[in-house]
């Protein structure tokens, strides 16, 4: 309904279509309505900064690195209403200590943090937690391992020495003069189930295979049976 102020300063209403209501006054009041309830001031501790700064790759500490050791660490820090961090716990270990101690000390001195507020914004001791990855740098690990097949291969000459030698990659070197193909290398021949020294060609090798990891892995196979080293009978 709309009304009109009368020169005494209070309200009259104005006339209305039939039937028409009776007469009300309206006095403005003499107090401001209290205004609604601000919203809550309550908030969790919260970084100021970027959290990212707080560590740096100075930090990774100098044992882990020897150690090629990597992992994430769980973290829980505890603040107090001065916004200080006055407790660190590990919520999740990276398994290596060094790592996890290195997280609690470099975030105590470093991590700067605005309190945590109550409903009524006053400051009160509060809690952040998070994770930090410890990673390596690909400088810092060690290659990648290539394939490879090393081998040496000799015979067994009857009388125990060796001839005809071959080495390739890391058995190279005892192809040649030296190792088990030195002129004056001897060893017992081998010998036919009659107990007759007999030549055998030996071959020993090392490999690394990269595969499909869903490849079998190999199975070792038994070693064969040596021989039966019999020495001739003497004759009457």
């Amino acid at each position: 309904m709309a009304q009109a102020a009368t020169a005494q300063g209070s309200w009259q209403p104005q006339a209305s279509p039939s039937p028409a209501p009776p007469p009300v006054y309206y006095s403005p009041p003499t107090y401001s309505p209290a205004p609604p309830p601000p919203p809550g001031k309550q908030r969790p501790a919260r970084p100021a900064g970027d959290p990212g700064r707080w560590v740096t790759n100075d930090d990774y500490p100098a044992e882990a690195v020897k150690n090629k050791q990597q992992g994430t660490t769980g973290f829980r820090l505890t603040i107090d209403p001065s916004g200080n961090i006055v407790g660190c716990e590990i919520t999740s270990s990276s398994g290596f200590a060094s790592l996890d101690e290195t997280t609690c000390r470099v975030m105590t001195q470093r991590a700067r943090f605005s309190p945590a507020l109550d409903k009524k914004g006053k400051p009160i001791t509060g809690t952040w937690a998070s994770r930090f990855r410890w990673v390596l740098q690909d400088d810092d690990l060690p290659p990648i391992p290539a394939p490879f097949l090393d081998s040496i291969s000799f015979i067994v000459e009857t009388d125990g020495s060796t001839s005809s030698c071959i080495g390739t990659g890391r058995y190279a070197d005892m192809g040649g003069s030296g190792g088990l193909c030195a002129k004056n290398a001897r060893s017992q021949p081998y010998r036919d189930p009659a107990g007759n020294p007999v030549r055998r060609r030996v071959t020993m090798s090392a490999s690394l295979v990269v595969e499909d990891p869903d490849t079998p892995p190999p199975v070792a196979a038994p070693p064969p049976k040596p021989p039966v080293q019999t020495k001739p009978r003497k004759q009457p």
